[in-house]
């Protein structure tokens, strides 16, 4: 990779942490309630959040505050599965003892902050506080 594409991902990723830093000064904390669970293609083992017009109106305000970025199409608004990632390598049949004490009932929790993450392997780039509410 030469300097000039180098220096171009770190103004990218500057402009995503300034969008991030804004967009977690003016948004509350959120509660949720985790109830569901699937594994994508490949093995990626998630918990699934009731959607709810808060959840869905952070995410917008998310894209919103983000203009011009390139995103993966199932990341953008109306084609999104809101997902908590818990495993890049499940077995669907080894999962299944790991999430099934929290159906049916759920657990509840809170999205307290945005962080914005790089991976394989992951590591965290920024995280920003949501306001207090």
């Amino acid at each position: 990779m030469g300097a000039e594409t180098r220096i171009a991902a770190v103004l990218a990723v500057l402009a995503v942490l300034a969008g991030l830093a804004g967009l977690a000064a003016r948004t509350p904390k959120l509660e949720l309630r985790l109830a569901g669970f699937g594994v994508f293609p490949g093995g990626v083992l998630w918990v699934a959040p009731v959607v709810t017009q808060a959840l869905l109106a952070c995410h917008g305000a998310l894209h919103a505050a983000l203009p011009g970025l390139e995103c993966h199409a199932h990341y953008r608004p109306g084609a999104w599965v809101p997902h908590v990632t818990l495993s890049a390598q499940a077995v669907a049949e080894a999962a299944l003892p790991v999430v099934q004490p929290m159906l049916p009932v759920g657990v509840g929790c809170v999205l307290e902050a945005l962080e914005l993450v790089a991976f394989p392997p992951v590591r965290q780039l920024g995280r920003f506080a949501l306001a207090a509410g």
